[in-house]
């Protein structure tokens, strides 16, 4: 299956409710330049949120994640900036959950971390999916088109190989790949045209796979930021990652 988001940076009514209502009353009576830039700033918190809340998406209904993984796949995509990232991601987070967005589930046994899944049902009634200019879910997987808008995409299935892989160099402007393949056995490396494809991806999550080596075309990705390859075969990386300035190695 693919699930694609893409979303246009208009804010939703949900996100103004939640976090706008928390920021905007510290910042109503401030006028003139000063107003301008407090403004600014709201509005980057709220398109922020939004983005945030639109990437959870990526996990299928019954994926779990961990809070750690979520806000450093957050963190590496950009969506906050300046100071005190992870503080904001964090309280971003608190958010989700509070408001049920996110549910928690129980604590993985191995990693002692506390383990989330998406709310399917509030994502239903989530008025941000006015934003998306494309999101599918649950397609087959042998069927999926490309579209130059798609920036974050993740594929789910244990039908995923490389031939559906190498469909992925058409998405031209990604710039999140998840891979979230429960039994992977038909994927055992990456076809190395994909990343000379994806030179804007930031964010690569191979974690859990059956991979067992990266190609050398990796060193295209000079944009990356993040490179999940935890519980997979990889023992060790092509020298071109020494391209790689930007990311954080995750194994």
């Amino acid at each position: 299956a693919l699930a694609a988001i893409v979303n246009d940076g208009k804010m939703a009514k949900y996100g103004q409710k939640i976090v706008k209502g928390n920021l905007n009353s510290s910042f109503k009576t401030v006028e003139g330049e000063e107003g301008s830039r407090l403004d600014a700033k709201i509005k980057r918190h709220l398109e922020a949120e939004v983005d945030m809340r639109l990437f959870c998406r990526l996990f299928p209904r019954d994926q779990a994640f961990d809070k750690e993984t979520l806000i450093q796949l957050w963190l590496a995509r950009g969506f906050i900036k300046g100071e005190h990232k992870n503080r904001i991601a964090n309280l971003f987070f608190q958010i989700l959950l509070s408001t049920g967005y996110i549910l928690h589930i129980g604590t993985c046994f191995a990693s002692k971390k506390d383990n989330y899944i998406r709310n399917v049902n509030m994502l239903r009634s989530d008025t941000t999916s006015t934003i998306c200019d494309r999101m599918v879910e649950n397609v087959d997987s042998h069927r999926f088109e490309a579209s130059n808008g798609d920036q974050h995409v993740s594929l789910v299935g244990d039908d995923i190989d490389e031939t559906r892989l190498k469909d992925m160099k058409e998405f031209k402007n990604l710039k999140a790949l998840l891979l979230l393949c429960d039994n992977a056995s038909n994927i055992s490396k990456i076809p190395h045209e994909v990343f000379f494809a994806l030179k804007f991806l930031e964010v690569l999550h191979l974690g859990g796979t059956h991979i067992t080596e990266l190609p050398c075309s990796i060193g295209n990705l000079t944009e990356l930021r993040y490179l999940d390859l935890s519980l997979t075969l990889i023992e060790l990386l092509p020298e071109s990652v020494e391209n790689l300035s930007k990311f954080t190695l995750v194994m």
